[in-house]
């Protein structure tokens, strides 16, 4: 009986394993950060910072400057991650990057963003841009991040 006890445990133990692990949504927090960034062609992705070492030096890689509102990212980095969603350089104005979940499956994390491009009947300005958002997350830096960027031409006729 204790044989066939056991063999139910371990069954059990593993198909539980076995199962696929749903993704789940991720909690985000959407940080106030005003940023005039320089020229750069780095192509969309997620930077993933921890301090404010690593921000700083992202900040010149980038050539990423603030201007008006100043922000001390220190307090973060004591709980959290911060993430640079970056949609890459655009050659006009007119592009805005929208963070919409962060899902979580194991310890890979994929970004659904949706990149808003101008379309027809659009006004731009010829000036190089550069649509991000700064986002952080609960700090864990096991977990690998993945960017699923979605591109929509908004119409503004």
């Amino acid at each position: 009986m204790k044989h066939i006890s056991f063999l139910a445990l371990l069954m059990a133990v593993l198909l539980s394993s076995c199962k696929s692990q749903k993704p789940r949504e991720m909690v985000f927090e959407l940080l106030p950060a005003d940023f005039m960034p320089m020229y750069n062609e780095l192509g969309d992705t997620v930077f993933v910072i921890n301090s404010q070492a690593e921000f700083d030096s992202l900040s010149a890689r980038l050539q990423l400057q603030f201007f008006q509102n100043e922000i001390d990212l220190t307090p973060y980095f004591q709980s959290n991650t911060l993430l640079l969603v970056y949609g890459g350089w655009q050659r006009t104005t007119g592009y805005k990057l929208d963070t919409q979940k962060l899902l979580r499956k194991g310890k890979k994390v994929q970004i659904a963003a949706t990149l808003y491009t101008p379309g027809e009947g659009c006004l731009m300005g010829d000036m190089i841009t550069y649509p991000m958002q700064l986002l952080a997350v609960g700090k864990d830096k096991k977990l690998r991040y993945s960017l699923e960027l979605q591109k929509v031409s908004k119409s503004c006729r």
